[in-house]
């Protein structure tokens, strides 16, 4: 099903799908901004849809994170470098905060999510 409008992707998710993971949804990239910046008026709102949608575990250690908190919501592309991207959930890692500030750093080269978060870069 191709996504175009927020009332499409409103439609996927009453059947019980969230189009914005499910890659059988295809949406162009400007449909996706448009319906993120309905949908999320602040980071905030985002972290949050996050916490809820995404397993609670840190993606690099494997460590159970059991409260929520907005540091461990980590983006793959920076927001300030790629504005287009801070809203969309593909570009999310679930990390704690040690994990988190190591993949800010010039650290992130040797971290275990490196190699997939290329991938998830070529895809986004």
């Amino acid at each position: 099903m191709t996504i175009i409008t927020i009332e499409d992707f409103n439609k996927g998710v009453s059947y019980g799908f969230n189009p914005f993971l499910d890659n059988s949804f295809s949406m162009s990239i400007n449909s996706r901004v448009m319906i993120q910046k309905e949908m999320f008026k602040s980071d905030h709102q985002f972290y949050k849809y996050c916490w809820k949608n995404l397993p609670h575990f840190c993606q690099e250690s494997g460590l159970k994170l059991t409260t929520y908190s907005s540091v461990h919501i980590s983006h793959i592309l920076s927001r300030g470098a790629f504005p287009e991207m801070r809203y969309d959930i593909r570009n999310i890692n679930i990390l704690t905060l040690t994990n988190h500030k190591l993949w800010e750093s010039e650290k992130k080269v040797d971290m275990y999510i490196y190699k997939k978060n290329r991938q998830t870069i070529e895809l986004l």
